[in-house]
C-alpha cells in the first residue's frame, strides 16, 4: 500500500486571502517545453487549493523525518500589516539565459514579485511594481487589505516555445505579465480600478510558525521544525515540489526544507538492472504499476462539480442516479476539476442498474445545452461508453460530436469527412459482451497521442487512432454521465489517474 504525507505549517496568524481567479493546469507536452518535474502553479497547488502535490515522488513517510532548512533567503520586501510573503510557486523545469532551472517565484505586499534559483537558494531576478497612488476608502492600518499585492500571482501554461507566464495582480489592482525566464513584462498593465490604500506600520507582536509532517492514514508526526522558523506564517504558505518544502514568513525569509543529500538513506539496496531473455514473455502484474494518484476520495465531492439533484457520494463511491421525479430531458455529467489531462491513464471501477446508460468522458469541453439551458454540465469529448444491457460498453463514442469513433471488437482509423475505417476486427463482439458483469466492472482507458486505448475487466475492447486534425482534441476535462432515458443508477469507485 502507498502510504502518503501530509505536511503542514502552524501558523499563528490568519487572514483574508484573495485568488487572481484563473485556472491553471500541467501541459500535457512536454516536447513544447512544459516541466517534466512537480510544479505548484497557484495558492494552494490547483484551484481548488487542496494542498495536494499529486506529483512529489522524493519525499515519503520514511524519509520525512529528515528534512532540515537547505537554505533561507532574505528577502527586502517590506510587509503592510499582517501581509508580507505570498505563498510560493514552483516552476518545475524552464529554459533561462544560463540553463534550465527549477525556479521559486515569490509575490510580496510591497509589490515585488521575486525569482529564486531553488538549488542555488539565491535571487534571478526581481520585478518591482510601480503605479500611481490609486484612490481608496479603506483606512490606514486595514488588517486584511492594506494596500500592495495580496493576492497570489498564478504561472500560466507554457507555449510553444516553452515560455511560461506569471499573472500578477499590483496594488493598484492592474494585472502584470512577467516573464517566468526573466521577469520582464511581456503585456503592458491591464487596469482594473483602485485597490490601494496606505498601512506602513507593522505588527509588533508575532510567533514563530512551525512545520510539521505527519503521516496522512495514522496522523503521526514525522517531522517538526520546532524553533528554527523565526517569524510567523501569515497566507497559506506552503509549497511542495521534488522534495522540497518552501514557506515564507512575515520577516520577508523564504525557507526551503528539504533531505540533505548526504544524509544516509534508509532506503533498500537497488535492484539488479533488469537484462532481458529471449525467454522473457510480458507478464500481468498485479496492481497498478507507479505513478496513479486517486481523484475521488470516496466521502466527498472535493474536486468534482455537478448538479446535485443526481450527484452524491454513497458507500465510498460517486453515484449518480435519475429517479421518477428527476427525470433529465438531455444528458448531464459530474466534472473532474482538478485538470485537463492530455497522455494518460484512467482506471475506475463501475457497476449500473439494468436499464441504465452512462459514461466515462475525457479529453473533453463544457459546451452549452441548447435542449436544457440551465444544464451547465453537457460536455462534447470521447467517452468510454457503456450501458446496463451491455450494447455499447467498451465503444469510444463521442458524445455531442463525431458519434461512433471505433466499436468492441475494432481498431478504426478516423480520418474526418466520413465515417471511421476498420483497421482490422481482433474479437467477435458477442465474446466482449461476456466480459461484461451484471456487479462491478473495471475499466482502464490509455489515451496517447491520437491513439486510444479501451480495455474493460482486463481484455481489450476497442483502439481509436484519430487523424481527425479539426475535430479531435488531446486534452481535456473527465467527467461521468447520467444519460437521458428512464430512471437509473451508476456507482464509480476506485477512479485513479496517471500522467504521462
Amino acid at each position: 500500500m502507498r502510504k502518503l504525507l501530509f505536511v503542514t505549517a502552524l501558523i499563528t496568524w490568519c487572514g483574508l486571502t484573495f485568488d487572481a481567479g484563473a485556472q491553471t493546469r500541467r501541459p500535457a507536452d512536454l516536447s513544447a517545453g512544459a516541466s517534466a518535474k512537480a510544479d505548484w502553479l497557484t495558492d494552494g497547488g490547483d484551484v481548488q487549493r487542496t494542498g495536494w502535490q499529486r506529483n512529489e515522488t522524493t519525499l515519503t513517510t520514511e524519509n520525512a523525518k529528515d528534512l532540515k532548512i537547505l537554505w533561507k533567503l532574505q528577502l527586502d520586501n517590506v510587509p503592510r500589516e499582517m501581509h508580507s510573503l505570498l505563498p510560493p510557486l514552483i516552476v518545475g523545469e524552464i529554459s533561462t539565459a544560463t540553463g534550465r532551472k527549477e525556479i521559486a517565484i515569490v509575490a510580496g505586499s510591497s509589490d515585488n514579485v521575486y525569482a529564486v534559483d531553488v538549488k542555488a537558494g539565491q535571487i534571478l531576478w526581481k520585478k518591482h511594481f510601480d503605479y500611481p497612488p490609486a484612490k481608496t476608502s479603506r483606512r490606514a492600518g486595514d488588517t486584511l487589505c492594506p494596500g500592495g499585492q495580496s493576492a497570489t500571482p498564478v504561472i500560466g501554461p507554457a507555449d510553444a516555445a516553452g515560455r511560461r507566464t506569471v499573472y500578477a495582480l499590483d496594488g493598484s489592482g492592474a494585472l502584470r505579465q512577467l516573464n517566468v525566464a526573466d521577469g520582464r513584462e511581456i503585456a503592458p498593465p491591464v487596469s482594473e480600478g483602485g485597490l490601494n490604500s496606505s498601512a506602513p506600520r507593522r505588527i509588533p507582536l508575532s510567533k514563530k510558525a512551525v512545520l510539521y509532517a505527519l503521516d496522512a492514514q495514522t496522523g503521526r508526526e514525522l517531522y517538526s521544525s520546532g524553533t528554527q522558523i523565526a517569524s510567523f506564517n501569515h497566507f497559506s504558505g506552503l509549497s511542495v515540489a521534488n522534495g522540497r518544502v518552501y514557506i515564507g514568513t512575515f520577516d520577508g525569509m523564504l525557507y526551503c526544507f528539504g533531505l540533505d543529500s548526504a544524509a544516509p538513506r534508509q532506503a533498500s539496496a537497488p535492484a539488479t538492472p533488469y537484462a532481458p531473455k529471449q525467454s522473457d514473455r510480458p507478464e500481468i502484474v498485479a496492481g497498478d504499476e507507479p505513478g496513479f494518484q486517486p481523484i475521488f476520495d470516496g466521502r466527498t465531492l472535493t474536486g468534482w462539480e455537478g448538479n446535485p439533484t443526481y450527484w452524491r457520494v454513497e458507500n465510498g463511491s460517486l453515484v449518480g442516479e435519475i429517479v421518477p421525479s428527476t427525470v433529465i430531458k438531455s444528458n448531464t455529467f459530474i466534472i473532474w476539476r482538478g485538470g485537463t489531462p492530455g497522455d494518460f491513464e484512467l482506471k475506475l471501477d463501475y457497476r449500473i442498474t439494468e436499464a441504465g446508460n452512462s459514461g466515462i468522458n475525457y479529453r473533453s469541453t463544457v459546451v452549452p445545452d441548447p435542449v436544457t439551458p440551465e444544464n451547465k454540465f453537457a460536455m462534447r469529448g470521447y467517452q468510454f461508453d457503456f450501458d446496463g444491457r451491455r450494447r455499447y460498453d467498451g465503444n469510444n463514442y463521442e458524445e455531442k460530436g463525431r458519434m461512433f469513433l471505433a466499436v468492441r471488437g475494432q481498431i478504426s482509423h478516423v480520418v474526418g469527412g466520413r465515417p471511421p475505417v476498420v483497421l482490422s476486427s481482433f474479437a467477435d463482439t458477442n465474446d466482449l459482451v461476456a466480459v461484461v458483469t451484471a456487479d462491478w466492472n473495471a475499466v482502464h482507458i490509455i489515451a496517447r497521442g491520437n491513439t486510444i486505448t479501451h480495455n474493460l475487466n482486463g481484455r481489450l475492447m476497442s483502439i481509436t487512432v484519430d487523424d481527425d486534425l479539426p475535430n479531435r482534441k488531446l486534452d481535456g476535462l473527465i467527467g461521468m454521465q447520467v444519460h437521458v432515458g428512464p430512471p437509473m443508477k451508476v456507482e464509480y469507485r476506485n477512479i485513479r489517474l496517471k500522467r504521462w
